[in-house]
């Protein structure tokens, strides 16, 4: 299965603080704006380069309760990848 890496060096992240739905606010450099609700964010984060998408879809579930499924979080990552928010590991 693909792994990704987030681009966190290229990217700015500003947290939109809300006491009914806080958020990140995610740009990259050639502009392309998402909003990322807090554990999309912390699912963003867990992309390192080194874990599988079934990698990742188990920690979320761990650590963050996530009922989530490998082929929710491959989804996820090709959004990201769309956006440039991410990078496609060999």
């Amino acid at each position: 299965m693909q792994r990704y890496r987030w681009r966190h060096e290229a990217l700015q992240v500003n947290e939109i603080p809300s006491q009914h739905t806080p958020h990140f606010i995610v740009e990259e450099r050639g502009g392309r704006r998402h909003r990322l609700y807090q554990k999309e964010y912390a699912v963003a984060c867990m992309l390192d380069g080194e874990l599988t998408c079934a990698q990742v879809a188990e920690k979320a579930r761990a650590e963050l309760g996530l009922e989530t499924l490998d082929v929710d979080v491959d989804r996820f990552c090709q959004q990201l990848l769309a956006l440039g928010f991410v990078e496609e590991i060999d």
